[in-house]
């Protein structure tokens, strides 16, 4: 790390409460906007306090939306999206290792997630019309899929992955639109 940026970083440091939460505000949009459609958030422990770097949606199975389905529908919007993390055994790297077939076996939930999540714009300069055209993508997304069936069944998305019952607290917004789109995680402002 250069002087540079520890000297950017400390000044962040002093920023933090209030930089956590302007992130735990945008999810609370997405968490008010994406209820009942099928879709889980990131989880939230009862005695933690998420910072919510990232907005990461996980689609039940039930609604037949996979993460590739999302990430065209964002970019026909100019809306980018970042990928799930896919488990190392599916990187090409790793592709004539013997052990990469085996990993894909026995790692059937890593390989499930990858495919049913997505990473949502998260920057803090997003606005709430910003989060709303995301969740009206995902809200059609959703109701054109041929397999939509979740209605109240229980979900296929693994525990640590539903959306916490505990609403994030309310705080007010950081200034400014970000002009040039949306983005994923742009945290340099």
């Amino acid at each position: 790390m250069s002087e540079l940026q520890a000297a950017l970083g400390r000044v962040q440091l002093d920023r933090l409460e209030e930089l956590i939460e302007r992130k735990r505000t945008i999810f609370g949009w997405y968490a008010d906007r994406l209820d009942g459609l099928g879709i889980a958030l990131n989880f939230e422990r009862e005695d933690d306090r998420a910072t919510y770097w990232m907005n990461t949606v996980v689609f039940d199975r039930g609604t037949g939306v996979r993460a590739d389905m999302v990430a065209a529908a964002m970019a026909a919007e100019n809306i980018a999206t970042r990928p799930f993390f896919s488990p190392l055994s599916s990187l090409l790297a790793y592709a004539t290792s013997p052990d990469a077939a085996r990993a894909a076996d026995s790692n059937l939930v890593s390989y499930d997630l990858a495919e049913r999540a997505i990473n949502l714009p998260s920057g803090l300069t997003l606005t709430e019309a910003q989060v709303d055209r995301v969740c009206s993508v995902l809200r059609v997304l959703c109701a054109r899929s041929t397999a939509n069936t979740f209605h109240g069944r229980h979900s296929s998305v693994p525990a640590g992955f539903r959306r916490s019952i505990r609403r994030p607290l309310r705080s007010r917004p950081i200034a400014a639109a970000n002009p040039a789109g949306l983005s994923p995680g742009d945290e340099r402002r």
